[in-house]
């Protein structure tokens, strides 16, 4: 399996123009925590994510600072041929480039969904990538019971996976719309859920084998935080 496979294609860019405040802004519009950095050929200057944003406000510096004044410019990139298996230590957010312009990206998020989508053998690096995720990730049987539950989402239910994996998805988290997806086998991309009063960006699609589905997924993106960064920087 190659980058170009699974890697996210519907790019979010900002330039170097682009202000702090204005880049919390996009991502907090688009859902996302992170985005590259390009010229006017869109070639790739740098990185920009969340982590940027959140040391300008702890370290109170001012909102109108340039992205390209913070940016990480020192980047490890990907390129669409490129194996997936070639890439498992490379992973937090790696842009994909050909010939020097953002074709793609590709985070654990899509690691993740390539798991559930493949027939290949599971291997060990792929299962610690989808556990060391920072989004939580919830699988069900055909038969709506939990067959998966990641760390991240043990951490936010406070329960083990050895304690909810068999049991019903909706005793457990009655709203992740599972359900939904694998009564019509209809990926539901980027909706927006609230479970536990935190806000999420979900994406939900069925597990199919042979043309049959065999149960759903969901990933979910926390973007409490996001939120949190816009209402702050509204106040300046």
């Amino acid at each position: 399996m190659r980058l170009t496979d699974i890697m996210s294609t519907k790019l979010v860019v900002l330039t170097l123009e682009h202000t702090i405040k204005e880049a919390a802004q996009i991502f907090l519009d688009n859902q996302i925590d992170g985005a590259p950095v390009v010229n006017e050929k869109g070639e790739l200057l740098g990185l920009l994510t969340k982590s940027h944003i959140y040391r300008v406000i702890a370290q109170d510096q001012n909102p109108a600072s340039l992205v390209g004044d913070i940016m990480n410019p020192d980047l490890t990139v990907g390129h669409p041929d490129e194996e997936v298996k070639d890439i498992f230590d490379k992973v937090g957010r790696l842009p994909v480039v050909d010939k020097k312009v953002v074709v793609g990206m590709i985070t654990r998020t899509d690691l993740a969904r390539a798991f559930f989508e493949s027939t290949a053998p599971i291997s060990n690096e792929l299962l610690n990538i989808i556990d060391s995720t920072h989004n939580l990730i919830i699988a069900i049987d055909c038969k709506g019971k939990i067959s998966l539950l990641n760390r991240v989402a043990e951490e936010f239910l406070g329960l083990k996976g050895s304690e909810v994996i068999g049991r019903d998805i909706v005793e457990i988290i009655p709203n992740t719309g599972l359900m939904e997806i694998l009564e019509t086998g209809i990926s539901k991309p980027v909706q927006r859920i609230v479970l536990r009063n935190c806000t999420f960006i979900s994406n939900r699609t069925p597990i199919k084998k042979d043309g049959k589905i065999i149960g759903a997924v969901a990933v979910l993106q926390d973007i409490s935080e996001l939120e949190n960064i816009s209402r702050e920087l509204e106040k300046v």
